[in-house]
């Protein structure tokens, strides 16, 4: 838990916001996660700002490790957004499960509460040997919130310690699941 306590009053700003004046200090911030056993855990992250007294945003997270690799992931996110932006409220869920020898099924669907829409949705597959691995990854995304959805088929086939071609789907996996590693 924190908070930026200011000594002296800032006096320099962004063009479109005017430092604050008002406050002697940042919104408070906590985060917690607790290791509940080996196979399962659970974050919350809050920033309340004293000032507004509201939540400008606020997190809660579980993760199960279960057997042999299989993860699942389940999240909400709120972000209050300041006069002229959006607020901010989706879910998303994402997984990897192991189905037989160096296979793995993946998927990830994040959800807009605020706008009634998809943001991301994922589905794929990988085989995975000592040498070699092959991914196939199938992907509907939204670049913004008035532009059509975008769909992309990604193939990446990785040569183990010489290189890899394709799209990397790996990086975007990692990005995509919490808890995913190549």
């Amino acid at each position: 838990m924190g908070r930026i306590t200011y000594f002296e009053q800032p006096r320099v700003g962004l063009l479109t916001s005017l430092p604050n004046t008002s406050s002697n200090g940042s919104a408070w911030i906590g985060t917690l996660d607790l290791l509940v056993n080996d196979w399962w855990s659970m974050g919350v992250t809050q920033q309340w700002d004293p000032d507004d007294r509201r939540t400008d945003l606020s997190s809660v997270r579980g993760q199960l490790h279960l057997k042999q690799g299989t993860i699942v992931n389940a999240a909400y996110r709120y972000r209050r957004g300041s006069p002229g932006q959006v607020t901010v409220e989706e879910t998303d869920l994402s997984f990897v499960i192991p189905v037989g020898n160096n296979w793995n099924l993946y998927g990830r669907w994040n959800y807009s509460l605020h706008d009634n829409q998809t943001i991301e949705a994922l589905a794929g597959f990988e085989w995975d040997s000592c040498c070699l691995a092959v991914r196939l990854v199938g992907r509907q995304f939204v670049r913004s919130l008035n532009s059509p959805d975008n769909l992309g088929l990604y193939l990446e086939v990785e040569l183990k310690g010489l290189g890899s071609f394709g799209r990397n789907t790996g990086g975007l996996l990692d990005n995509a699941i919490l808890g995913y590693t190549r």
